[in-house]
């Protein structure tokens, strides 16, 4: 009898320390943050998946092609240069970021715009993702490369790397106000963008 006691105590005491650990330590909210690496324009990021740089960034009304393609607001235009380190690898997460926090998804309305590249391993690709974003948009602006999408509350960057790189864009009210149309050059593999502006 006095066996079964202690044994019942053990338990219920095990049982307590459990759920004060449980509610105490936020375990949730600390393994499905991401692993973020910041940078900015001109800047090779290394996340686990890929090397990423963003080699320039533009604002337009007007994506040339045909048809020419206007923005309902203006068009964010972000070159980059993505190798993927360790396997090919599908980038399903490049997403413009405000100061307010509001995420803004790459559009592929506009000639040559890419939405979700495929990236061979080792070999440098190279393609611009186009944003038609409002004015407030232009403030903070950042880009956040991911192999995930955004989703509802941020799930598709959970527990994954995510390169987040400043987009450095000043006097965004000049930048507005530009009216010259942009070229965007088409995607490629294994070789450089020309600079089709």
């Amino acid at each position: 009898m006095r066996r079964a006691a202690a044994l019942a105590a053990f338990v219920i005491a095990a049982m307590a320390l459990g759920r004060a650990i449980t509610d105490l330590v936020p375990t949730g909210a600390a393994v499905d943050t991401p692993f973020t690496v910041e940078g900015r324009v001109g800047e090779p990021v290394d996340a686990s998946f890929a090397e990423v740089e963003v080699t320039k960034v533009a604002v337009t009304p007007t994506i040339m092609g045909n048809p020419a393609t206007k923005a309902g607001g203006r068009w964010v235009v972000v070159d980059t240069r993505i190798t993927a380190l360790r396997q090919p690898t599908v980038l399903y997460g490049a997403t413009l970021v405000d100061a307010s926090g509001t995420h803004h998804l790459a559009s592929v309305r506009g000639a040559d715009c890419t939405e979700n590249p495929r990236l061979p391993t080792g070999i440098p690709w190279t393609g611009s993702f186009c944003f038609d974003i409002e004015r407030s948009a232009l403030d903070g602006a950042r880009i956040l490369f991911s192999r995930g999408a955004f989703g509802d509350n941020g799930d598709g960057y959970r527990r994954d790397s995510v390169a987040d790189i400043h987009l450095g864009l000043e006097d965004p009210d000049a930048l507005w106000e530009q009216t010259e149309a942009v070229n965007v050059a088409p995607a490629i593999v294994g070789t450089e963008q020309e600079d089709a502006r």
